[in-house]
């Protein structure tokens, strides 16, 4: 499926999207492991793409190990000795510390204990692509080539029923290429590990109207307005090929 459905010069970017059966990547840390060939669309270049990359960090405090690292509550010394000949602002940052004196404490004198935070890396988020097209079809033919596509990709980025409806099936899997009028891959635009389509819009109108081709065919929009987000099914690193895009 392809549109336009002249592939030349002059279009000079497209975006191959490859269907695949669900398979998973559990052995191995790469997203190579595709399952069976569905079916290919090739459409012109989006006008929007977005590359999402984001990662998750959690704030860790280390007033406890920054107190005993200066002595306080050291091996051989009891919390009530410490506090028997601590004075001034030290036995209120030890209160603080060792009674979880907290918001009385700082009302009365007007300090708070600085918790010592630093973020600590956990894991990568899933990246994920947002594509946008804003594409008007010139006969009736393409319009309903183009609805056919994204028909099709709509239907994919559901499951299947399974066991008689009690389960579902995975959803199809995609490969995503950036790629020229021959057909060779574009690396300009970065690279894409193996996705699923998390979300996929269609705005059938152009400018708040909605028009259709007349004629008695089938009366398909001549504007289009798709938006497409795939999210990778895998975790990147740095050594990922879709990170490095070497």
């Amino acid at each position: 499926m392809r549109f336009p459905t002249t592939v030349d010069k002059e279009i000079p970017n497209w975006m191959s999207i490859k269907a695949y059966e669900s398979a998973n990547n559990l052995a191995q840390d790469v997203t190579t492991n595709y399952g069976k060939f569905v079916d290919e669309v090739q459409i012109v270049a989006p006008n929007a793409i977005v590359e999402n990359n984001s990662h998750n960090y959690a704030a860790h405090d280390f007033k406890v190990s920054h107190a005993l690292s200066r002595g306080i509550g050291t091996a051989g010394f009891e919390w009530e000795d410490i506090l028997k000949s601590a004075s001034g602002l030290g036995k209120i940052a030890i209160d603080f510390i060792s009674k979880g004196a907290g918001a009385e404490a700082a009302m009365r004198s007007r300090m708070a204990v600085n918790p010592r935070s630093e973020q600590m890396y956990t894991a990568p988020a899933f990246r994920s692509f947002s594509f946008r097209w804003e594409l008007t079809p010139y006969s009736e033919g393409d319009a309903n080539g183009l609805k056919k596509i994204y028909d099709n990709l709509r239907k994919w980025s559901y499951p299947k029923l399974g066991h008689g409806g009690l389960l579902y099936k995975m959803p199809h899997e995609f490969k995503i290429q950036n790629v020229g009028f021959d057909g060779s891959e574009l690396k300009s635009f970065g690279k894409y590990g193996k996705c699923v389509i998390s979300n996929i819009n269609m705005n059938y109108t152009g400018a708040g109207i909605a028009a259709t081709f007349s004629g008695s065919g089938s009366g398909a929009p001549p504007f289009f307005n798709l938006d497409i987000t795939f999210t990778e099914v895998t975790l990147q690193h740095q050594g990922s090929e879709a990170i490095k895009n070497d």
